[in-house]
């Protein structure tokens, strides 16, 4: 009879099957070098954002607003002035996104009912900055639970994730909200201990990394090429 471990140890050679299938994939497009690095390097950026997506961030009772389509987690349609932000949501919870939008120009926040690349596009609700109203520049919208007449976005069944995105003409001096979810149909302990921004907030910065503009969004110290 297969054991939990028995499901694991195969889950993850199925995993590591379709990394190495996909890797395969780009031996036979082509035979420059530097171009087939570039595309090994996708498929481990590609590999990166769904760790990221499915792993690291993927519990829709444990939500966080987790930065993607950058240089470093390129999805195959990101716009270069667009700042991407992400969560899983359970359909049935209720959720409030927080944060200080002054100055931003536009923000964008919808929900999805799943990948754009496995073929779910469809884009369930959406709310743009004009649509909401927002007190001294502090921005609080509710996602999902009871009706509301303002700052509202309803959950239908087929709900997977919830995107914002900002709109940046100038990263050098264009701000870039810090946004927080929380899920707010759990238990106080729940609520309180898992209230985390995007971007994170660190007293640390990691080794090599310095802030690239006042928006917070970072670059390494050497440029990647």
């Amino acid at each position: 009879m297969p054991t939990d471990t028995d499901a694991l140890d195969a889950a993850w050679s199925s995993f590591s099957d379709r990394v190495k299938a996909a890797g395969e994939s780009i031996t036979g497009m082509t035979d420059d070098p530097r171009l087939r690095a570039e595309g090994y390097r996708y498929v481990g950026r590609l590999t990166n954002l769904a760790h990221q997506i499915y792993l690291e961030f993927g519990d829709p009772l444990v939500p966080m607003l987790f930065r993607y389509g950058d240089d470093i987690t390129p999805f195959g349609a990101t716009n270069t002035d667009n700042n991407y932000c992400r969560t899983m949501i359970d359909p049935v919870g209720t959720y409030r996104i927080t944060g200080d939008i002054t100055g931003v120009k536009e923000l964008l926040v919808s929900i999805h009912d799943g990948e754009m690349v496995l073929g779910k596009v469809a884009v369930l609700a959406e709310v743009s900055l004009g649509d909401l109203k927002v007190d001294s520049g502090r921005l609080e919208l509710i996602v999902g639970g009871p009706d509301g007449p303002t700052n509202w976005m309803p959950l239908t069944d087929e709900a997977v994730y919830v995107n914002v995105r900002q709109f940046v003409a100038d990263w050098e001096h264009d701000p870039v909200a810090v946004l927080t979810i929380e899920r707010l149909d759990t238990s106080e302990a729940a609520k309180t201990s898992h209230q985390r921004p995007w971007p994170p907030v660190s007293t640390t910065p990691p080794p090599g990394w310095r802030p690239a503009s006042p928006s917070g969004r970072c670059t390494p110290t050497a440029s990647r090429q």
